[in-house]
């Protein structure tokens, strides 16, 4: 687990992009008492935006 006050500190953009989900789906969040983000690695070796997704839970 990551330490929250670095999370809030960083400016890369996983963070960035995953505080942003949350910011959307609180509600669904608050509803549901979780969300799973998933991120990859993209063929340079580094994560990918366009392998960074929300996934829903059952």
């Amino acid at each position: 687990m990551i330490d929250k006050a670095n999370i809030d500190k960083t400016n890369a953009w996983p963070f960035v992009e995953a505080k942003k989900i949350l910011r959307e789906r609180k509600k669904y969040i608050d509803q549901k008492g979780k969300i799973i983000l998933q991120t990859g690695y993209g063929p340079s070796g580094l994560p990918h935006i366009g392998t960074f997704v929300s996934v829903k839970p059952n």
